[in-house]
């Protein structure tokens, strides 16, 4: 029986102590049914859940689509949009913040709990997913020559010392998620040894060649890319 963790943020008592009731009849534990944004940062921090099950109208000053966007970037956990409301500005501003579903009520307690069920397995993969990168991000570390990570979605996730200083990087933080296709030109079929041209310039970094491969976890799942590079001058005083 799963024992994950389901926070519920729900302004009408009545929809989520019926909440509450199907999850825990389900197997999943309820800490806590919260009512406002402002309660919600507290209530993460106290129930560590798993999953948030998110009502876009709150109580309060902070709307749900303000708190899910807290839970994915504060604390790194997937919400579910459970909202009787579905206009064209309520659905582009919820999907900003990337949820793993999004609900229109009423709904039936089998598709709650078949997307629940999707976006639990969805976490797990991309935990073990940054377990890997921050491995990778120790080796990394560890390398003489100027290299970055990226992630599955090939956004940068991590850039050593050697490359902050290649790259002449006053804010390192400013290039972390955002595509390595704005750092560097990059062939649409490019892999292995593949010649990178760079293209963010501005801090008077050069040219470079860079070799990009893929990461690996040991059942072959893509977790990210390795970028080793350096100046032409550099690589080419090599031969």
């Amino acid at each position: 029986m799963s024992q994950n963790k389901i926070l519920i943020v729900e302004d009408e008592p009545l929809v989520g102590f019926q909440l509450k009731d199907n999850l825990e009849n389900n197997g999943y534990v309820v800490p806590e049914i919260i009512d406002t944004g402002e309660a919600f940062g507290e209530s993460m921090s106290r129930c560590h859940p798993d999953l948030v099950l998110m009502d876009i109208r709150l109580k309060g000053k902070i709307d749900g689509i303000q708190a899910a966007e807290q839970a994915k970037t504060d604390f790194g956990v997937p919400v579910i949009y459970l909202t009787a409301y579905s206009d064209a500005d309520t659905l582009k501003r919820a999907a900003e913040t990337e949820p793993e579903a999004f609900l229109l009520k009423p709904f039936d307690e089998r598709e709650l709990i078949a997307n629940i069920q999707i976006a639990l397995a969805k976490a797990r993969s991309s935990q073990a997913i940054r377990r890997e990168l921050l491995g990778a991000m120790s080796l990394v570390d560890a390398m003489e020559d100027p290299a970055l990570i990226t992630d599955t979605t090939g956004r940068i996730a991590h850039v050593n010392a050697s490359a902050i200083r290649a790259l002449n990087l006053s804010d390192p933080s400013e290039f972390i998620r955002v595509p390595l296709s704005l750092l560097l030109d990059i062939p649409a079929d490019a892999s292995g040894n593949s010649a990178l041209g760079l293209k963010v310039n501005r801090r008077g970094a050069q040219a470079v060649v860079a070799s990009m491969e893929k990461l690996l976890r040991f059942d072959g799942t893509e977790y990210g890319n390795l970028v080793v590079f350096g100046s032409m001058k550099k690589r080419e005083s090599r031969f």
